[in-house]
């Protein structure tokens, strides 16, 4: 497991100037094990911390990790949500966080970042973390 680039900002993982809003995105960036791509795609709508809804798929074939995951809540730097593995894993169902950051087109400075955890996000064990730029896709602030 790869811990912390310092290149990334925060859930599903989505950074913007404040909670509300648009974002898709989808693409790839280096795997955990730094040795090919992690696949991810995305859609949050963030009306309020109460109000937000969305959905995110990330595959990490180097890591046999391919999870599904639904947003609960956005928060200021990001969002949360559950997730549960799909297919053939080794790993259980938990909480996630994703950020992300759209830093204008065409999304070659665009950043990706997701941790899992085995329960409820900071009172568990984290499973799964990897960030990074994107090296293909792009993530798209519909409301900037």
């Amino acid at each position: 497991m790869r811990k912390g680039l310092a290149v990334l900002v925060a859930v599903f993982a989505l950074m913007a100037a404040s909670c509300t809003g648009h974002i898709t995105g989808g693409g790839f960036v280096l795997d955990a094990a730094e040795a090919g791509k992690a696949n991810f795609g995305f859609n949050l709508n963030c009306d309020s911390l109460e109000d937000s809804k969305g959905h995110v798929t990330y595959h990490d074939k180097s890591e046999g990790l391919k999870a599904s995951g639904t947003v609960t809540a956005c928060l200021p730097d990001g969002a949360v949500g559950t997730w549960t593995p799909q297919g053939k894993s080794t790993f259980v169902g938990g909480t996630f966080v994703v950020t992300v950051v759209d830093n204008g087109e065409p999304g070659t400075a665009d950043t990706f970042s997701i941790t899992l955890y085995d329960g409820a996000v900071f009172l568990s064990t984290v499973v799964y973390e990897n960030e990074g730029i994107l090296l293909g896709g792009n993530i798209q602030n519909h409301d900037a």
